[in-house]
């Protein structure tokens, strides 16, 4: 019975979230986040090294990023090592 009921107000929630989506999308309005290298380099330092197990066998570890700007360009070069 409890999950009859919580299936239209999950519904409703969608549709609101949905309807929020598409308002925002279709006003057009675009953000820009700019960051420098030296910016971006620091956040990804603070987050590693990061491990993971991978099929409960493989443990990995990544460590070590490097992020580089291409001159003249929009592109990001980044590179890590793998453990």
């Amino acid at each position: 019975m409890m999950l009859i009921r919580r299936v239209p107000a999950a519904a409703a929630v969608l549709l609101v979230l949905a309807a929020g989506a598409a308002y925002f999308l279709l006003r057009g309005e675009t953000y820009e986040i700019r960051l420098t290298e030296q910016e971006l380099q620091e956040r990804f330092d603070q987050k590693f090294p990061i491990s993971r197990k991978y099929l409960l066998i493989f443990d990995v570890t990544y460590s070590n990023p490097k992020v580089h700007f291409v001159e003249g360009s929009d592109r990001i070069q980044f590179g890590l090592n793998t453990d």
